[in-house]
């Protein structure tokens, strides 16, 4: 007798098939009611893709402290809760962060609650976590010292309190919401400061920038999603602040400089120091700097920083080059430094030589995060390159390129050397 095919189990399988798909459809369908309906599932689903999507911006080795740390301070951190009956939004409680010694100033203000042992720790670019007052799950109070204005680093200079919100809001990622314009307030003393708020997962904060003595210092308050009443604490606590000077009796330094009425115009003769202190050339610049002769930990020293525009600025550099353990001009372009944390720095063109007054050298352009574009010109000279950077908002170039055009064409060397 012939054996017939077993037509049942061909038959079976498209049944079968539809089967797994109804059963998938609705596993998804079930999932999205899931993270629709329960929030916080969601909200800790999305903090952990943005731990992970962050995480990979740090070398391997470091990735997993890096996620202990950054879920950590999501928690609000390992915090000693608040006296039972505090208020914490009324500060009561003297904090105190003396001088560093190296001329930044410290602080006395009142906080709703003592400050905790992470209060100024000393960061490897020159930033100081001066103060974290811990609030409650998820809320504190933090104090940070940026550093000098004028700071150059891979991301690009150090700015003053009333740019730093547009910069933070230029080179922020994706998945930061900014949740209001930036707006003046009083500061420390009724000193202008500038504050902006935004918000990353459930977490907001809201910063308030000054500066004091050429150094640049941040009042942040964190807190979760739909919570107001910590609304005021900022202001509170910047009507009890004071400065505690490194010296006192000194006289304040870097004193805020007005913008140029007109960037392209070059009014002034401008004296350049190296990193031993020496005049070492001249040129002519569009404006007074705001900041000048300021270190940086990794060696790198900013001759003059000068802003054109709220958006723009001008800075002068120099740094350790191939003669003295750092990298040559033209390598620094080619292979620019990549950040471990912060802004994308995407170049937008190859480098190319130029013919300056300071000499032959090499230029690129970089874009920096979705909102800045930088101008890199740089050459080596003796043991330390030299870097004019021009940094400015995405169709400002027209504007403000005829500072840095002219900066190079009146350069002058005053030391002799090569």
């Amino acid at each position: 007798m012939p054996v017939s095919a077993p037509q049942p189990l061909v038959v079976a399988a498209p049944a079968l098939l539809r089967e797994v798909r109804l059963v998938l459809l609705v596993t998804v369908v079930v999932a999205a009611l899931v993270l629709l309906l329960v929030p916080s599932l969601r909200d800790r689903l999305m903090g952990e893709w943005l731990v992970h999507h962050l995480a990979r911006r740090y070398p391997r080795e470091r990735r997993a402290q890096f996620r202990r740390d950054l879920r950590a301070a999501a928690r609000g951190g390992p915090f000693v809760p608040l006296p039972p009956g505090t208020d914490p939004s009324v500060p009561t409680t003297r904090v105190e962060v003396p001088p560093l010694g190296d001329g930044r100033p410290g602080e006395r203000f009142l906080a709703p609650g003592p400050a905790d042992q992470r209060g100024g720790t000393l960061s490897e670019d020159g930033s100081r976590q001066d103060a974290v007052v811990p609030l409650g799950p998820g809320r504190a109070l933090l104090v940070v010292c940026l550093g000098r204005v004028g700071r150059a680093s891979a991301a690009g200079p150090l700015e003053v309190a009333s740019d730093r919100p547009g910069m933070h809001r230029a080179l922020a990622s994706p998945d930061v919401r900014h949740l209001a314009d930036v707006e003046r307030v009083a500061g420390p003393d009724g000193a202008p400061a500038w504050r902006a708020t935004y918000a990353v997962g459930n977490a907001v904060v809201t910063d308030t920038h000054v500066d004091r003595d050429g150094w640049a210092f941040v009042v942040g308050v964190l807190r979760r999603a739909g919570q107001s009443d910590l609304d005021g604490l900022a202001d509170a606590v910047l009507r009890t602040w004071q400065w505690l000077p490194d010296e006192p009796g000194r006289p304040t330094t870097h004193a805020a400089v007005d913008l140029p009425a007109d960037p392209a115009a070059t009014p002034g003769v401008l004296t350049v120091h190296g990193h031993d202190g020496r005049p070492v050339a001249r040129c002519r610049c569009a404006a007074p700097p705001t900041a000048w002769d300021v270190p940086a930990p990794d060696g790198t020293w900013t001759a003059a920083y000068v802003r054109l525009t709220p958006t723009a600025s001008l800075t002068v550099t120099s740094a350790p080059g191939a003669l003295d353990g750092g990298r040559a001009a033209r390598a620094h372009l080619d292979s620019p430094p990549v950040l471990p944390f912060g802004p994308d720095v995407v170049p937008l063109r190859e480098s190319l030589p130029v013919r300056t007054a300071a000499g032959p050298a090499w230029a690129r352009a970089f874009r920096v995060g979705s909102g800045r574009v930088r101008g890199e010109v740089r050459l080596d000279r003796g043991d330390r390159t030299w870097a004019w950077l021009l940094t400015h908002a995405p169709g400002e170039e027209a504007q403000v390129r005829p500072a840095l055009d002219a900066v190079l064409a009146s350069w002058e060397w005053l030391d002799g050397g090569a």
